[in-house]
């Protein structure tokens, strides 16, 4: 799961994140759920190197909403960078038509693998 910026909710145990809705990606996630991720930050699309790992997490739930539909305290919690949520953002978000909400748990330090933790701490 990459990231283009360090957002706030980044540092919690459990995290969302808003996407636009395709039925492809609805069908991607759903076929995920329960899956590891490796989340990463990298503001290019290319190349991906170990070094851009945050951190590990399993994607715990995934609803498919119209931006009305998701809580507002949600949303700018999703999109709030240093304290402020971003109003770029929230804009994206509620001209969606429809959005995919994932819910992301960090897996414990202790339960990551060697080589895992070595990611996460590179």
């Amino acid at each position: 799961m990459k990231f283009s910026h360090l957002w706030d909710k980044l540092k919690d145990p459990e995290f969302t994140t808003i996407r636009s809705w395709t039925q492809e990606k609805e069908d991607y996630y759903e076929s995920w759920l329960a899956s590891e991720f490796q989340v990463w930050k990298c503001s290019d699309r290319y190349p991906f190197r170990r070094e851009h790992v945050l951190f590990h997490a399993f994607l715990a739930d995934m609803q498919v909403l119209e931006p009305i539909k998701i809580p507002s305290d949600l949303i700018l919690k999703d999109v709030q960078l240093n304290g402020i949520p971003d109003q770029k953002w929230i804009d994206k978000i509620m001209k969606m038509d429809k959005c995919i909400v994932l819910t992301f748990a960090r897996y414990p330090v202790n339960s990551i693998s060697k080589q895992a933790k070595l990611e996460v701490e590179a």
